[in-house]
């Protein structure tokens, strides 16, 4: 008697698992894509929110800044009692810098940045550990080598802030114009780069985040007629113009 039964053939079986093997594969692949993606759309966020946090500190901080010499001139014009004053501009745990007046413009540069020398740039560099982020901590560093090496702080992005200003003495009073442009960059990037490279060797393409800001300021030159307090000479203030 003949049967009619057929089954499959050892090369069916082979060519069926590797069509399947081949469907899994391709799906893995596109489950790693799309994981890949998501992990970067929130560091994207995560650095996005980050930069603003700093640059909104820092402009607040500028502001701030302007209002205490703008009290101190105010009062002295008014023949108010001067006494403590100028403790934020002095030697005092609570200053804010160490000769009057402060100088707002300083809070987006280093201590050593001439804000004015035209044309003068500057990059800087801060370390930000997101799961323990606060941006007054936040503190920028001239030098790489030091920015990557910061005591307590397991980095997990990195802030970069790039500074140029220009220093108008055509005009009166003097006009200073500052730009600085934010960029975040992953920390393995980062600190993959050979232990000797600089802060000019950090490339900003394929960064995180980039943020743009732009704003101005002017030199007020006869305050130190009403102002004699707290050791400094009141005849040069740099008034911010920040909205």
């Amino acid at each position: 008697m003949t049967s009619n039964n057929k089954g499959f053939t050892l090369m069916e079986i082979m060519v069926a698992l590797a069509i399947m093997a081949i469907g899994f594969l391709a799906m893995s692949q596109m489950q790693y894509l799309s994981l890949r993606q998501k992990t970067m759309a929130e560091m994207g966020t995560f650095a996005t929110n980050i930069v603003e946090s700093v640059s909104d500190f820092e402009m607040a901080n500028a502001k701030r800044i302007n209002s205490l010499n703008a009290r101190v001139y105010l009062d002295s014009q008014a023949n108010l009692l001067m006494s403590n004053q100028t403790d934020y501009c002095d030697n005092s745990p609570d200053a804010v810098c160490e000769q009057c007046p402060c100088n707002p413009l300083q809070v987006f540069v280093s201590d050593t940045y001439d804000l004015t020398i035209n044309n003068n740039n500057e990059i800087t560099c801060a370390p930000v550990d997101i799961n323990n982020f606060d941006p007054t901590q936040v503190e920028f560093f001239t030098d790489l080598s030091i920015c990557r090496t910061v005591p307590n702080i397991t980095p997990t992005v990195y802030i970069f802030r790039n500074v140029n200003s220009t220093f108008d003495i055509t005009r009166t009073p003097n006009l200073v114009n500052i730009n600085i442009t934010y960029v975040v960059k992953s920390a393995k990037k980062i600190n993959s780069m050979d232990i000797s490279a600089s802060i000019d060797d950090v490339s900003f393409g394929s960064s995180l985040t980039v943020q743009n800001i732009h704003f101005s300021g002017h030199v007020e030159r006869d305050w130190t007629n009403f102002i004699t307090l707290g050791g400094g000479t009141w005849n040069e203030v740099f008034v911010p113009h920040i909205p």
